[in-house]
């Protein structure tokens, strides 16, 4: 919300299809929209402070009162229930963790409000990636060993209610159960915000249907309430898909993965050729530097191995 170098350099550009005056009216903001903007920061510090919280505030009373599986259970002994053998069945398994990463480019959607956003954009992709994939295993070994006979979670349909009751305490089970539900309520306030951003974007350029009535701002608190409409409405819709038919549910979710691998194979792909065939890439401040070839290419060949075997397993 508040003034950034990015907005003042977008001010410069080309005013034709209204983006520089969307821009401009952005900085022209009141009290209202001020006061809205720092409560929706605070919204995602209080998400930030929750997940912090959440690794400790679970994992240490895990350890302290579930009974433990064996390190053999979590570290060596395998099974596959799926089907398939266990070779088939590793590779397939990791087009799962993909969900895990949905959202994780949230923030270039809103770059637009972000100070500074060509430095702190990219560093808040990376180092958020990192800090939840280094607490995320340590979040897995302790689920692995606390969470019971591998059958009872194979057989139940909410695996994580199982590592809450195995505290032996109904009310320990109830605050964590609600420590998880107010993180996924944070983390869902701030992807439908992400949306509705997108879809307003897209609609300003004219480039869904009804872009004339998704793509209305409101000029008194500078939210798109059109599109939050909409992109709620599509939740509900599929919530209702999932009600008639599971199956149809997750084939119609699955297109938005192999739409994020293709269009991250697209931009990393042209990214890589330009570094393999040597060619200038455009100033940036915040680069991968000299291990930018090497990580460029190994997400190259890995995203179009996992959108093979996702399409192989739909």
């Amino acid at each position: 919300m508040a003034d950034n170098k990015g907005s003042a350099e977008l001010e410069t550009g080309s005013d034709k299809d209204g983006w520089g005056q969307d821009v401009r009216d952005m900085h022209r903001l009141g009290k209202k929209e001020v006061d809205l903007g720092y409560c929706i920061g605070a919204m995602s510090n209080m998400g930030c402070r929750q997940e912090f919280t959440r690794n400790f505030g679970m994992i240490s009373p895990s350890l302290v009162l579930c009974p433990k599986n064996s390190a053999y259970d979590v570290f060596v002994h395998f099974e596959a229930n799926g089907g398939w053998s266990l070779g088939p069945a590793y590779l397939v398994s990791q087009v799962t963790i993909i969900y895990c990463n949905l959202g994780s480019d949230s923030v270039v959607h809103i770059s637009e409000e972000v100070e500074d956003a060509s430095l702190v954009v990219p560093r808040c992709m990376f180092w958020s990636f990192v800090y939840n994939v280094l607490l995320g295993i340590v979040m897995l070994i302790v689920m692995l060993f606390c969470i019971g006979p591998l059958e009872n979670v194979v057989n139940s349909s909410v695996p994580y209610v199982l590592l809450f009751n195995n505290t032996g305490s109904p009310a320990l089970s109830f605050v964590l159960n609600l420590v998880l539900f107010l993180l996924v309520y944070s983390g869902n306030v701030t992807a439908l915000a992400t949306s509705a951003r997108e879809m307003w974007a897209f609609a300003r350029d004219h480039g869904l249907p009804g872009s004339g009535w998704l793509g209305r701002m409101d000029r008194k608190w500078d939210i798109p309430f059109n599109a939050v409409y909409g992109c709620s409405a599509g939740c509900v819709i599929l919530a209702l898909i999932q009600l008639g038919s599971t199956l149809a549910f997750n084939i119609i979710v699955s297109l938005s993965v192999l739409g994020l691998m293709s269009t991250y194979m697209l931009s990393i792909g042209c990214v890589f050729l330009k570094r393999l065939k040597g060619e200038p890439l455009p100033f940036a401040r915040w680069s991968l530097g000299r291990f930018g070839f090497a990580i460029n290419g190994f997400a190259l060949f890995y995203s179009a191995f996992l959108l093979g075997k996702h399409i192989q397993r739909t």
